[in-house]
């Protein structure tokens, strides 16, 4: 959905190098006596092979074919910083585990403000692309979330399993799916007016819901309940759209194959939900 060929060839390096990464870590038999949980691998999916690959997706040159500083430095640390969070695992929770997740944490920041310097020069009217800068922002809260697992807090009396899901929450809820929206919208076209504002229904329930579930989570189950349901209903709407319009104009088999189990399990991850 959009052009891959743009990406810098080191985040495409990146994701290959992650996926490999990711699967030795997934074969219990490499490890010996180091184990990691099924959670932890979630989100070490999302750290090696996730955020690199939206990296090479959002690269936002312009017209001499410069890309911004802050997209540079993220794309550039993300091995290191992923590498890093791989290796806060060898440590138990506390002060060396959180330093080196604290690498990572400066690869969201990068992004963060790389997501900054794409929104504020222009109007929010693309809401396609409002969806891409939040992805790029929320993915530092991942971050932060990462580094306080890592480090052993349990703030608000979280306990350590609330802590980790949170970091993977802004991960994949609050990174990836703003993307997928925003790519879906790119492809849409202005005329397919019904498309449009399904899109647009679905884009601003993904960005307000991230964040909502987050403090649902903290200050009330009422909360937690609407914000779920407004973040359901988003993604819902954006797998409606994609099966609609985006995954018919697509010439390669394969992709559209891809690109519709991908939206029929978000819906069923909804349900769940």
């Amino acid at each position: 959905m959009t052009d891959c060929k743009s990406g810098p060839r080191w985040a495409q390096t990146s994701v290959l190098l992650g996926g490999l990464v990711w699967l030795g870590l997934s074969l219990p038999a490499a490890l010996g006596p180091w184990r990691i949980g099924v959670i932890e691998k979630l989100l070490l999916l999302g750290l090696l092979v996730v955020v690199p690959l939206g990296l090479w997706l959002v690269a936002t040159p312009d017209r001499h074919g410069r890309h911004a500083l802050p997209y540079r430095l993220a794309v550039l640390l993300q091995p290191f910083g992923a590498g890093l969070a791989v290796c806060s695992f060898l440590f138990p929770p506390g002060a060396v585990a959180a330093l080196l997740a604290s690498g990572w944490l400066a690869v969201t920041a990068c992004m963060a403000c790389f997501g900054f310097t794409r929104f504020l020069p222009r109007s929010a009217a693309r809401v396609e692309e409002v969806c891409i800068d939040a992805g790029l922002i929320y993915v530092m809260v991942g971050g932060g979330w990462f580094v306080i697992s890592r480090l052993g807090w349990q703030p608000l009396g979280f306990g350590p399993v609330i802590v980790t899901l949170t970091a993977v929450h802004f991960h994949y809820a609050g990174f990836a799916a703003p993307l997928l929206a925003g790519f879906a919208g790119r492809v849409l076209d202005d005329s397919q007016r019904l498309a449009r504002r399904m899109h647009r229904a679905a884009s601003t329930c993904v960005i307000v819901g991230v964040p909502l579930v987050a403090a649902g989570i903290t200050l009330s189950r009422e909360l937690e309940f609407a914000a779920t349901a407004v973040l359901s209903l988003g993604l819902f709407l954006l797998a409606a759209s994609v099966l609609g319009w985006v995954v018919p104009t697509l010439r390669s088999r394969p992709a559209r194959l891809l690109l519709g189990l991908s939206a029929g399990s978000s819906c069923v991850a909804m349900l769940l939900a």
